[in-house]
C-alpha cells in the first residue's frame, strides 16, 4: 500500500507541481485549499504524512497543527510545513505549533522527497 500524504495548500501551482512530483514516485495525494478543509479531511481518515502551507486562508497552518497535535486521533502525525515564509523566526513558530520538519519555498523535488523519507521512514520509492 502506497503512502498517503495530505497536501494543505492554497496554491494551485504548488499543489500541482507537489502532487505531480510525489504521484510520481508512488505516493497518493490528497489535496485541500486550506486548514479548515485538511481538518475535516483529517476527521474522515489520517494520512501518513501531512504536508502544510503556513499563510493559507481560512485556517493558517500553524493553527491546523496545534489542532492536529491536540487531536488525539492525528497527535502522531508527521507534520511537514513547506512555506514561503523564509525568516529564523518562522521556523521555530512552525516547530512550536508542532511542525516535525521546515522546508522553504522554492525547493527542489529531490529536497521534499527526501524530507517526506526521511518523516516516514522510508529508503526510496515507496511502491
Amino acid at each position: 500500500m502506497s503512502p498517503r500524504i495530505l497536501l494543505a495548500e492554497d496554491d494551485k501551482n504548488i499543489q500541482m507541481i507537489v502532487r505531480d512530483c510525489l504521484e510520481a514516485q508512488g505516493f497518493e495525494v490528497q489535496l485541500a485549499d486550506n486548514g479548515e478543509e485538511a481538518l475535516q479531511i483529517l476527521s474522515l481518515n489520517a494520512p501518513d504524512l501531512l504536508i502544510l502551507d503556513i499563510a493559507m486562508p481560512v485556517l493558517d497552518g500553524l493553527e491546523l497543527a496545534r489542532r492536529v497535535r491536540q487531536t488525539p486521533k492525528t497527535a502522531q502525525l508527521p507534520l511537514l510545513a513547506l512555506t514561503a515564509r523564509t525568516l529564523p523566526h518562522d521556523a521555530a513558530r512552525a516547530y512550536a505549533a508542532g511542525c516535525d520538519s521546515f522546508i522553504t519555498k522554492p525547493f527542489t523535488p529531490v529536497q521534499l522527497l527526501n524530507e517526506i523519507r526521511r518523516l516516514l521512514h522510508l529508503s526510496e520509492h515507496p511502491r
